[in-house]
């Protein structure tokens, strides 16, 4: 990402970045004519007889600036509701006023806000948030200098709220602003996106309406309205495409607007895409919520936990679950008895920033009817044949010792969404209406026993090497007794869970959760090498599986995506040679590093030099004979010395003359301590063979270093990049 000594200039020029990024990532596919879209995307009665008649045509003003068009406009969409006796919805205009309970985009720089031009609220909302709205305006006048154009209703403005919008709509009045082309005729002959920069940005800024309307709501899809001077576009956005009409002119064909509002406003919620198993919580419901608050100690992780999801502008929501529910509080099994459920959610206590792929989001949800809280995994899971679903893996899962399932997250229950028993999964549908090459999505709703600390938060550099070696003998466990490859080991999947049972002294452990990129073994060896091999969190995706894109993903893969965790947690937190440079030198390096793609959408040449060369991610002057130095250390060695052994360009080969197993098994045994039963003789050994073909040398290096009693202290400092933060859509699945 463009770095300056301007903060400013880095606000700006991430946020640029993060849009250009939501445009790329969206599938964009463009209708023949408009009634098609309109058929397809909010199918509905026509408009009546005697009302085509009556329309008012909007009188948009072109010539001037966005604001007068915006004003124009929501005349023009107010009048239609009016024409239809409607006082259910009510447009706004929303330009310049975010809202004011996230920043948007720039959500962790806190620099730029994201807004509408136009959103449509429920009438009675919009009136109450209108009428605070004006309180706080009536503040400001006097103290800023108003805006001409808009003085006359000034007070009519109202606040982008997320949560409550139902679609919205944004304007471009320059040419080289605009989304897309809006030309009928260039579009008919083709419809390509320009990639100028200004372009794309508006794209990107389209999709984040959509993705914030979404996070803030339980939403199957998004409708969006893209304006420019007397032209328009719809688009329905989910999770797998952005689906768009052609252009029309709605100053001369005002019937098209008003086809689509009367559909709107006549349709379901479940049909304005809105989730039929979310609904919003009445007051007692909220209540009940904020009381479980203060059942648990103050500061406590369950007490934070329910606190942030209680946030102005995040409303509390009602998930009713049907599925199979564990009926001893243990791991579910396929045995176990189905009925529905209910929990009360709040603010995500983390989220996705992308619009399409899974869009993950985790809560900490209070249910009510067993009093205790649970932690709710909500994501879009790719539709595919003959796919291994996280849920079957934690069913394949629950049996074998409990002491190594103690390193995984207990299902209790969940599954994939159901309106009702009888219905049908929650699925994508532009997948379907488009007959696009890329696979569907089926919505997913797991809920977890065990409610953890995410793996920033760890207390110090001993406790982080514990939990990520927990997390290694789960990763162990699924290889080796169930033949189940991760395939996405990230600084979000390893979870830190503080056990407490009330008779013991409390005690840390990690969890290796989100299995929903996992492969089975035999899919694994009889793959053939393709795009679609290259799974994972790109941060932490293997140099090797980034720099050779059709090279199977293999173990070696994932043991050499635990040190990346490690090392962008310790460039984050630790005092290194970068650190004295300034927190944009430690920011630079970590984009070079993790962040960083070739054109040809290649990995870090950075990377790949420090893993095949087995240098050190950064520098420092800390005692190499410290545990957590001398983790690092061999780790890198190992990856190094596996990599001469066993090359990408072999793999490869090896998977398409059918060899891979044989390449892949694995050379070494608990009693062979050669290389790994000593951390000091793993840089003087000479032994090349493929080391990471088992877990054995990797999970033996961790045990070494935590036998060691004495931990020399190790400032763990703020968080040196704080706006650098890892793709939550993965790659793959």
């Amino acid at each position: 990402m463009p770095s300056s000594s301007t903060g400013d200039y880095d606000a700006r020029a991430i946020v640029r970045d993060c849009r250009a990024a939501l445009a790329r990532e969206m599938s964009w596919v463009t209708y023949s004519s408009v009634s098609d879209w309109l058929d397809t995307c909010i199918p509905g009665e026509g408009l009546p007889d005697a009302i085509a008649p009556t329309l008012t045509p909007f009188t948009v003003t072109a010539g001037n600036s966005e604001n007068a068009m915006y004003l124009e406009l929501c005349q023009g969409f107010n009048s239609l509701l009016k024409s239809f006796k409607n006082e259910e919805f009510l447009m706004k205009f929303t330009s310049g006023h975010p809202d004011r309970t996230a920043p948007g985009v720039a959500e962790v720089l806190n620099k730029e806000a994201l807004w509408p031009g136009l959103a449509m609220y429920p009438r009675a909302k919009a009136e109450e948030l209108c009428q605070a709205d004006t309180r706080n305006e009536r503040g400001r006048q006097g103290k800023e200098e108003a805006d001409p154009e808009v003085t006359a209703v000034h007070l009519g403005k109202l606040a982008t709220v997320w949560a409550h919008a139902e679609f919205v709509v944004e304007t471009k009045h320059e040419p080289k602003l605009a989304p897309f082309s809006f030309d009928p005729d260039e579009v008919q002959k083709c419809d390509a996106f320009s990639e100028a920069a200004d372009r794309e940005d508006a794209r990107g800024q389209l999709i984040a309406y959509a993705r914030e309307i979404c996070a803030r709501q339980h939403r199957r899809y998004v409708y969006l309205i893209s304006v420019y001077r007397d032209f328009a576009r719809f688009i329905r956005v989910d999770r797998t495409a952005a689906l768009l009409s052609p252009p029309f002119n709605y100053v001369q064909d005002p019937t098209v607007f008003a086809t689509f509002v009367y559909r709107y406003i006549n349709a379901t919620p479940e049909e304005r895409g809105h989730d039929p198993t979310a609904t919003r919580a009445t007051k007692e419901e909220c209540q009940l919520f904020c009381d479980a608050i203060a059942k648990y100690k103050k500061g406590s992780d369950l007490y934070t936990g329910l606190q942030n999801a209680v946030k102005d502008g995040w409303p509390i929501f009602k998930l009713s679950i049907w599925g199979r529910w564990s009926s001893d509080d243990g791991p579910l099994r396929v045995d176990s008895p189905e009925e529905t459920r209910e929990f009360l959610v709040g603010r995500p206590a983390f989220r996705s920033h992308s619009m399409t792929g899974r869009g993950t989001r985790g809560f900490f949800a209070y249910d009510a009817a067993r009093d205790r809280v649970v932690f709710i995994k909500d994501y879009w899971r790719a539709n595919l044949p003959d796919h291994l679903t996280e849920y079957d893996v934690y069913i394949k899962m629950s049996t074998g010792s409990s002491d190594i399932r103690k390193y995984l997250p207990t299902l209790l229950g969940g599954g994939d969404v159901r309106s009702m028993r009888s219905e049908g999964m929650q699925r994508t549908s532009s997948d379907e209406c488009a007959q696009l090459p890329v696979a569907g999505r089926i919505h997913v709703r797991l809920v977890m026993k065990e409610v953890c600390r995410h793996l920033q938060t760890f207390k110090d550099w001993r406790e982080l090497t514990s939990v990520m070696r927990d997390a290694l003998i789960a990763h162990k466990y699924a290889w080796e007794e169930h033949g189940i490859l991760h395939q996405n080991l990230s600084v979000g999947n390893v979870l830190i869970y503080d056990v407490q049972d009330g008779l013991t002294e409390p005690k840390t452990i990690g969890l290796l959760s989100d299995w929903d990129l996992a492969k089975q073994r035999c899919q694994m060896f009889n793959s053939v090498a393709s795009q679609s091999n290259r799974a994972g969190t790109w941060q932490f995706m293997s140099a090797t599986l980034s720099r050779f894109p059709e090279k199977p993903h293999l173990l070696s893969d994932d043991l050499e995506s635990s040190m990346h965790v490690l090392n962008w947690l310790a460039l984050k937190h630790m005092h290194t040679d970068y650190t004295e440079a300034g927190a944009s030198e430690t920011a630079h390096r970590i984009r070079e590093l993790y962040d960083a793609q070739t054109s040809a959408g290649l990995g870090s040449g950075a990377k790949w030099e420090s893993v095949t060369q087995g240098s050190r991610a950064f520098g420092h002057d800390h005692p190499p004979n410290h545990p957590f130095i001398t983790l690092l250390d061999c780790l890198s060695s190992i990856c190094a010395k596996h990599y001469r052994a066993q090359r990408p360009k072999a793999v490869i080969a090896a998977a398409q003359n059918g060899t891979l197993a044989q390449l892949c098994s694995g050379t070494r045994t608990e009693d062979d301590r050669g290389v790994h039963g000593s951390t000091s003789s793993l840089s003087a050994s000479g032994n090349t063979e493929a080391l990471l073909n088992n877990h054995t040398v990797f999970i033996n290096v961790f045990d070494n270093v935590l036998q060691q009693k004495t931990w020399p202290a190790l400032e763990k400092l703020v968080d040196q990049a704080p706006e650098l933060d890892p793709t939550s859509s993965s790659i793959g699945g």
